[in-house]
């Protein structure tokens, strides 16, 4: 009986043991998560902040700045993989007129997070942006057509519809422009666009001085931006906030 006892214990010492190891196990992996994703914030915060020229990096050129915001968004990204992040190293590129390299982390993007709601359509319409820059219409095309093809409504595909039409327009593809405004006539009710394409399809009237698409000169003379419009409630901020907010962030 004594043997059965000793026996017993031992079994149980045994399970309690491997239950610590398990549990062990598992905070470690939540603590290396939770820590590998502040450090990979916080660095991508830094890197916004030297791209924006903010506090300490406000002396430096931009393309200075620029090459100092990559090197931080690219010890964040392998840090932890995040999309935003992708979204920043593609835009320091592009400042630094590095197309090719932007437009390769863009491709990342879309092709690493498909799924994502936001970024994978941001990942789209950024790249569409970079063939307008380069001159490459049909590719900017091909990019706004990847952005608004699936037949549902996404973020910023009522722009790239928009823009699409008045780009072929352009082009004198008259026929083509005209079924992009349908689309937005169809299935974006809400958007600022919605009364320029009911204009535009002979549906309704648009507002006074209609609508401009991307780098055309405005009433004033002033060219209209060529980026995409800040994420609504996101203005003056970056694409995701510094860990404990912008005060413990610098």
């Amino acid at each position: 009986m004594r043997d059965t006892a000793i026996a017993r214990q031992r079994q149980l010492t045994a399970a309690a043991v491997a239950l610590v190891a398990i549990l062990v196990l598992i905070l470690g992996i939540y603590y290396y998560r939770t820590s590998s994703a502040k450090d990979a914030q916080k660095l991508q915060y830094q890197g916004y902040k030297t791209l924006e020229g903010m506090y300490d990096a406000s002396a430096l050129e931009e393309s200075e700045r620029a090459r100092k915001a990559l090197e931080l968004f690219q010890k964040s990204y392998e840090t932890r993989k995040a999309p935003a992040t992708m979204i920043y190293i593609a835009e320091s590129h592009t400042v630094l007129g590095e197309y090719e390299q932007a437009l390769a982390a863009l491709d990342r993007v879309t092709k690493e997070f498909p799924g994502d709601y936001l970024f994978a359509p941001m990942a789209n319409f950024k790249k569409a942006s970079i063939y307008l820059k380069t001159g490459e219409k049909e590719k900017a095309l091909e990019a706004f057509n990847g952005l608004t093809s699936a037949g549902v409504s996404v973020p910023f595909g009522d722009l790239a519809l928009m823009e699409s039409a008045r780009l072929l327009e352009g082009m004198g593809r008259t026929d083509e422009a005209m079924q992009k405004y349908e689309i937005i006539a169809n299935r974006y009710p809400e958007s600022m666009y919605y009364q320029v394409a009911l204009e535009k399809t002979g549906r309704g009237v648009a507002g006074a001085g209609g609508i401009r698409t991307m780098g055309e000169e405005s009433s004033e003379g002033s060219p209209e931006s060529s980026e995409i419009p800040p994420i609504p409630g996101t203005e003056g901020a970056p694409l995701t906030p510094g860990p404990g907010g912008p005060e413990e962030a610098r």
